[in-house]
């Protein structure tokens, strides 16, 4: 079976409100992807159980090429990210994350 590449972003929000911004803007971006982007696997946002303020999105693609050549170019795409930009500007939210490959051991 394939093995799929995986964009682990954490986000860290400094308020509430900074994060119902995020989250408002989210929505819309992950329905998207869902409806509109067959080399994604999956997309979705996590709360973290420990930090209210802090969201993991997990973003499965069948292959780096999915994100970087399509994923990233999406009118969808093209249209949330200024508006994540504008929170880290404002520094409501700070970004990090890694890449990783999945090694086909266990099972998404």
């Amino acid at each position: 079976a394939d093995r799929a590449w995986v964009l682990l972003v954490k986000l860290t929000f400094t308020s509430e409100a900074a994060l119902q911004t995020f989250l408002r803007d989210f929505a819309p971006m992950a329905a998207a992807v869902r409806d509109h982007e067959a080399g994604t696997l999956s997309y979705e946002a996590c709360q973290s159980d420990k930090d209210a303020l802090s969201i993991t999105i997990i973003e499965r693609y069948r292959t780096k090429a999915d994100y970087l050549d399509f994923h990233k170019s999406t009118r969808h795409f093209l249209s949330f990210r200024p508006k994540l930009q504008r929170l880290q500007d404002k520094g409501e939210v700070t970004i990090s994350g890694e890449s990783v490959t999945e090694l086909g051991l266990g099972y998404m």
